[in-house]
């Protein structure tokens, strides 16, 4: 057990936790410029599975010719362990999956106690003399983005990438976001940023559109402390049906159960979390346009690159001496961890249907959804599976099967696929969707 326990205030307490429980693995001299550190992850999911495969730590990485201290930090919310350090809840070492099983009903505990909202501690603010973040201040031309640690993750892409920035953003009526959403480095003030249709970064460019604007205000906040980045990740907590704002580094807070230190910002247009190793202040342009990627994507395919992606000028950088990076190496490893989200589906799912039993995306199987139910009537599976398949985006092929079947068991899935399924009376294609 380590010494150092939850709630992690910063990345590096939390990675010193993840060393001194043995989920760390530490590489220096890594050759970048021939895709060594993509291939040390590759290699370790490889021989230790998705949800075993340690945290990595990659320190003096070649980048483009250059040697940079770093260090990257990877897969930091991957290994399974890391499910109980961060909610607080048991480590079975010779089962991970009664970890995961524990901690997702915690979380699902927590959301029937709560009737379905997450806690809240509202963020401390600190003076800024006093904020880690705040180390080191450059300004306007005493900026250069590329001298950091940040990579080029697979030989397809478009450039370097930051993907793993908290991107905030804000909006009057929906209040402020935090999103992880990739953004390619393509100079030293210059970062393209690629907002999604439906995510809530888009909602509030069409808002600022709507309203005559042509440029917003923008911060990344990158090394963020880890339930800031879970929170930034997942749909944690859900803005499905709500129009409200929602403050998720209370959320954050209340997950933790301490309250996250934020600093306002150099412009003082967001409050941010004061023990991120770095904040990326600037605009961008809603109107003139750039072309951004292609990228390594969720699926481990080569994204499309986009003809038309937000430019952003930064304007202001704040970091700690020698900040330490979070690189996703997107595709390839679990990026955060998913009991929250995962209790927050079964919850929502056992509310508008009771026969659920138990409900789980596989990270190894994008765009899959398991589902178990306690059935109670004919045709109940396909009436309970259709909105999950018409909803949710990662959700492209749902399967329910008979509450005896452990969902989290993939290989038992398939055998009632095999065994029990009859495709002709039990399937059901969505058009349009």
């Amino acid at each position: 057990m380590s010494s150092i326990q939850a709630p992690y205030d910063s990345l590096r307490d939390y990675v010193n936790a993840l060393e001194e429980s043995g989920s760390l693995k530490i590489f220096d001299g890594v050759n970048q410029d021939k895709y060594e550190g993509t291939a040390i992850m590759y290699q370790l999911i490889d021989e230790f599975g998705l949800r075993n495969a340690p945290a990595v730590l990659l320190r003096n990485v070649i980048i483009d010719g250059k040697n940079v201290k770093g260090p990257i930090v990877a897969n930091f919310q991957g290994p399974m362990i890391t499910e109980a350090m961060l909610l607080g809840t048991k480590n079975y070492d010779e089962n991970p999956k009664q970890t995961y099983r524990d901690a997702t009903s915690t979380m699902l505990e927590l959301l029937r106690k709560t009737e379905g909202e997450w806690p809240e501690i509202a963020p401390r603010e600190i003076a800024a003399d006093v904020a880690p973040c705040k180390q080191n201040i450059l300004r306007g031309g005493e900026i250069d983005m590329t001298k950091f640690a940040f990579i080029k993750g697979n030989p397809g892409d478009g450039g370097r990438y930051i993907n793993t920035a908290s991107v905030v953003t804000s909006d009057p009526d929906l209040g402020g976001n935090y999103g992880i959403y990739r953004c390619q480095l393509k100079g030293p003030r210059k970062i393209m940023i690629n907002f999604e249709d439906g995510q809530t970064g888009k909602k509030m460019i069409d808002a600022a559109l709507k309203r005559g604007e042509t440029k917003m205000k923008i911060a990344l906040v990158v090394g963020q402390d880890p339930m800031t980045f879970m929170i930034s990740c997942s749909r944690i907590p859900s803005r499905i049906g709500r129009r409200d704002p929602i403050d998720e580094l209370a959320v954050a807070g209340g997950l933790r159960g301490k309250a996250i230190d934020v600093v306002k910002t150099e412009d003082q247009n967001f409050l941010v979390p004061a023990n991120a190793e770095m904040i990326i202040e600037g605009t961008f342009d809603l109107l003139n346009l750039e072309p951004e990627g292609p990228y390594h994507e969720m699926y481990g395919y080569l994204g499309h690159p986009k003809p038309k992606n937000y430019v952003m000028t930064v304007e202001t950088l704040t970091h700690r001496t020698d900040p330490w990076i979070i690189n996703s190496f997107t595709g390839v490893v679990q990026e955060y961890i998913s009991a929250p989200q995962r209790a927050e589906s079964n919850y929502r799912l056992q509310q508008s249907s009771p026969q659920v039993v138990d409900y789980h995306s596989p990270h190894e199987s994008q765009g899959i959804t398991f589902m178990s139910i306690k059935k109670d009537a004919a045709k109940q599976a396909l009436k309970i599976a259709r909105p999950t398949a018409m909803f949710n985006p990662l959700s492209r092929i749902v399967i329910v099967v008979d509450e005896d079947v452990d969902v989290l068991d993939t290989q038992a899935v398939l055998f009632a696929l095999g065994s029990r399924w009859q495709p002709a009376l039990a399937s059901e294609i969505i058009e349009n969707r």
